[in-house]
């Protein structure tokens, strides 16, 4: 079981016992129906209270320290693949590409997944993409960090917050507790149906960075998947690049080679460039910007 998982798997235990902590108060509050009111009844329920926070400490400090040993390794391996030097090879071939007039995206794709696992080769890659209007969409090494941050943030969050209650919560440990830190019985038969799909939706809603992949050591875990794309900041961006791109080329040589560029391009570009072509109509929205807004015009 990889590192994100095994963390996932014990915040699910945690909860469990946790709440079965706190819902021994009401097992142990009817054993003692017959004596409610006195002050008898008033001792005996002090006395569980006692036991109940005790052990919700000590609950608490046990999975603090199982997950601190977790997020220590996490962060170990991220050390690892940031300092982890280039090869030989990576530096030919980097100072190739970057000595090219164009490099496309399905060149960029099949050197990010050899430099993948090496940080810095991938920051000079992405430098090269970059002056090609290509995008590649994984984690440098700061957000590589950052997402073990936020993941501790919200244990952290999370284990302070919860009490094994479910009334009265705060809105951030609800729902981490209703969506995410359940036992996984509870996702059998439901539309999430299990576990591994709760704790891949966690990771893109929770933590947004990349993927669990890059918290694994890189020498064991399987090669990250690489996403690259084409990246204009407007329909101009695209049509010029098209424009140059397709120079020479007429009909159906042309009209391919569009293609080509739209298929490792998002799925709006298409949209908004076919729609353009059928109607010579710039839709409003390219990018999340207007291309019609004057602001983004110089």
């Amino acid at each position: 079981m990889n590192n994100f998982r095994n963390v996932m798997r014990r915040m699910r235990v945690y909860t469990s016992a946790v709440k079965k902590n706190y819902d021994s108060r009401e097992v142990e509050s009817k054993k003692r129906e017959d004596i409610k009111g006195s002050t008898r009844y008033d001792a005996e329920m002090a006395e569980v209270d006692k036991r109940i926070a005790a052990k919700n400490v000590s609950l608490k400090k046990e999975v603090q320290k199982d997950l601190t040993e977790s997020l220590a390794e996490m962060r170990k391996n991220i050390s690892q693949r940031v300092t982890k030097a280039p090869t030989a090879d990576m530096v030919n071939s980097l100072s190739i590409l970057g000595m090219l007039d164009t490099v496309s995206p399905t060149q960029i794709k099949f050197y990010a997944e050899q430099m993948v696992d090496c940080p810095l080769a991938m920051q000079r890659l992405q430098q090269i993409a970059r002056n090609n209007d290509i995008q590649i969409m994984i984690p440098d090494s700061e957000a590589m960090v950052r997402a073990v941050d936020v993941l501790e943030s919200n244990l952290a969050n999370y284990i302070s917050g919860f009490d094994g209650s479910t009334d009265n919560m705060a809105f951030s440990v609800k729902r981490l507790y209703d969506l995410y830190f359940r036992p996984e019985e509870t996702y059998l038969g439901t539309q999430v149906d299990s576990a591994e799909k709760v704790d891949r939706a966690f990771w893109e809603n929770i933590i947004g960075i990349g993927s669990p992949d890059m918290l694994e050591n890189a020498e064991t875990a399987g090669t990250q998947s690489v996403k690259v794309q084409h990246f204009f900041a407007n329909l101009d961006g695209l049509m010029e690049y098209m424009k140059k791109q397709t120079e020479g080329l007429e009909g159906k040589a042309k009209e391919d080679k569009e293609n080509e560029i739209l298929a490792d391009c998002p799925n709006q570009y298409g949209a908004n460039y076919r729609a353009y072509k059928a109607t010579g109509q710039k839709l409003p929205y390219f990018n999340g910007t207007s291309d019609n807004d004057p602001s983004d015009e110089e």
